[in-house]
Formats: C-alpha cells, sequence, structure tokens
C-alpha cells in the first residue's frame, strides 16, 4: 500500500461531476468560444474531503477544470457550484466577487467537497461587481 493511499484511508470521498464548459452571458469574454470542445461531454472524479478538487482531479490525471497556480492567483479554474455541499477558502476577490460567490461561483483550488458536487467550468473572466 502506497503512502498517500494509507493516508487516504478513512477519509469520506465525494463524487464531483464536472458539465460541459458554455459561455454564460454574464460572464463570457468577447473571445470566448460558445463551448470548450475539450469538455463536451460530463465528467467525473472522486474527491477526499481533505483534498481540493484540482488535487485530486490532477492525481488521476483528468484535465476537465482548467489548472493554474492551486492558490486562488490566478483564477484560471473558475468555476459555478450548481449543487452540493462545500467548504470554501478564502478567494481573491480579483476572480470572484462577493456577489458571484453567492451565485455558486468559485475558485476549483480553493473548494474542499463535502457531499457529492455537480459543477460547471468557467474559466477565467472578468470579475462582474
Amino acid at each position: 500500500m502506497s503512502l498517500t493511499s494509507f493516508l487516504g484511508m478513512g477519509i469520506p470521498r465525494h463524487v464531483v461531476t464536472v458539465e460541459p464548459k458554455v459561455a454564460d452571458d454574464n460572464m463570457a469574454s468577447p473571445s470566448s468560444p460558445t463551448v470548450d470542445t475539450a469538455s463536451e461531454t460530463l465528467d467525473q472524479f472522486e474527491c477526499r474531503e481533505d483534498q481540493h478538487l484540482l488535487v485530486a482531479m490532477k492525481s488521476i490525471g483528468k484535465t476537465c477544470i482548467p489548472s493554474g497556480c492551486h492558490g486562488g492567483g490566478c483564477g484560471v479554474c473558475k468555476i459555478k457550484i450548481q449543487s452540493g455541499d462545500v467548504e470554501r477558502l478564502v478567494m481573491s476577490r480579483k476572480h470572484v466577487s462577493e456577489s458571484e460567490e453567492q451565485e455558486g461561483y468559485a475558485l476549483a483550488c480553493r473548494i474542499f467537497p463535502r457531499s457529492p458536487v455537480k459543477l460547471r467550468v468557467v474559466g477565467k473572466t472578468a470579475v462582474v461587481q
């Protein structure tokens, strides 16, 4: 048994479902395509409660959520949580405004699942204030 497997024993895991990226009239930049052809179908992976979404995704070789700095500074991993309970770490207001956060927007690198989660990839956009 690997050290990673040993350390993860007993920690609840939750399924994360990622919907295709689509343009949102309020969020899309003029150069954004309407559909991200790299993710036109649903994708799923498991995420332990002690991992943020990007760590879990990358640990199994998936690329359904864009990944950058993993610290909340770049905004590349912006998502909209559509259902599920999550723990949110502090996020830069440069990438997610208070009103966006209330609407379910977040940075995947700052989100820890507490139940199965369904989300949509948004990617880096201008903040709507």
